[in-house]
């Protein structure tokens, strides 16, 4: 697996091969590669299946009308 991410002040390319198993991607990916969060990149590399977790929505502050 190799993983692009932009560092603030550059792009920071990093690589991890498993010796055994695969990682369970659940997103589609097209052309071969994906965008996802640090936390849902985390929690794959760690081996959890995240096929059927959903995401809960987050509060959000309401815009004032001016």
């Amino acid at each position: 697996m190799r993983v692009l991410y932009w560092d603030r002040d550059g792009y920071v390319l990093t690589m991890k091969r498993l010796e055994q198993g695969r990682y369970r991607i659940p997103w589609r990916s097209e052309h071969g590669h994906v965008v996802v969060e640090a936390a849902e990149l985390l929690l794959v590399l760690e081996g959890i299946d995240l096929t059927n977790a959903a995401r809960r929505k987050r509060w959000t502050p309401r815009r004032h009308a001016a």
